[in-house]
């Protein structure tokens, strides 16, 4: 019979080799969609066409959504290139509301 320190010692030990197995799972499964990528030819994509959205529907969406009346900085101007398609990149510090 094994005492409890000894118990917690070998939970502890599979919990690790479980993190271990599924890490190298995951890095395997990414390894192999990047040679997949790479390889692959450039698929060409139908470009859907786009609706416009106001600026008062985006804050009617971002009101309804996360109950917020006001964008903060850089948020509007990025979902408005976004939203026409434009290449986009947002760069705001923790807390500016990159999730939204």
């Amino acid at each position: 019979p094994a005492t409890m320190a000894e118990c917690s010692v070998l939970i502890e030990k599979y919990k690790a080799i479980a993190d271990g197995e599924r890490q190298a799972r995951y890095v395997a499964a990414f390894d192999a969609d990047a040679d997949a990528a790479a390889h692959a030819p450039l698929a060409q994509e139908k470009e859907e066409p786009r609706k416009h959205v106001t600026n008062e529907e985006l804050r009617a969406s971002l009101h309804n959504v996360f109950g917020h009346k006001d964008f903060r900085s850089g948020q509007e101007d990025a979902l408005t290139r976004v939203l026409k398609g434009q290449s986009t990149l947002l760069i705001s510090a923790t807390g500016g509301g990159k999730s939204l």
